[in-house]
C-alpha cells in the first residue's frame, strides 16, 4: 500500500508546479491578445484549459485521499479500495491527448499555408 502522507505531498507538489505553469500561460495569453497572434492564443488557451483540468484532477484526488475514500472496507467481501496505480498521471495524460491532436492539426494547417505562400 502507498504511504498516504507521501502520496499527498507528491500530489500537492505536482499541483503547485502546474499552478506555476498556469501563471506563465496566463501571461502568454495576455501577450498573444495584445499583439493579435490569434493562432498562438488558441494554442495557449487550449493548454491553459487542459492544465486547469489537470489541477482539478489533482485537487479531487488529494481530497479523496484525505477523506479516506480509498481506505473504505466493502461490507460484503471485506476487500479494501486501493488507489489505482498512476491514477493522476493517467488522468492528466487523458485530458491532454485531445490538446495534442488539436495542436498538431493547427500546426499542420499553418505549415501548409506557409508552403502555399512561398509558391
Amino acid at each position: 500500500m502507498i504511504e498516504e502522507k507521501l502520496l499527498i505531498s507528491y500530489l500537492k507538489k505536482q499541483k503547485r508546479e502546474y499552478n506555476e505553469q498556469v501563471v506563465i500561460l496566463q501571461k502568454e495569453l495576455i501577450s498573444s491578445l495584445m499583439y493579435n497572434h490569434r493562432q498562438e492564443y488558441i494554442i495557449k488557451n487550449l493548454m491553459y484549459e487542459s492544465m486547469m483540468n489537470v489541477i482539478r484532477i489533482y485537487e479531487n484526488l488529494i481530497e479523496k485521499i484525505e477523506n479516506g475514500e480509498f481506505d473504505k472496507v466493502k461490507k460484503n467481501n471485506l476487500s479494501t479500495y486501493t488507489l489505482p496505480q498512476n491514477y493522476a498521471r493517467h488522468s492528466a495524460e487523458k485530458s491532454i491527448k485531445p490538446l495534442n491532436k488539436i495542436i498538431s492539426l493547427i500546426t499542420k494547417k499553418e505549415d501548409y499555408k506557409d508552403k502555399e505562400a512561398l509558391k
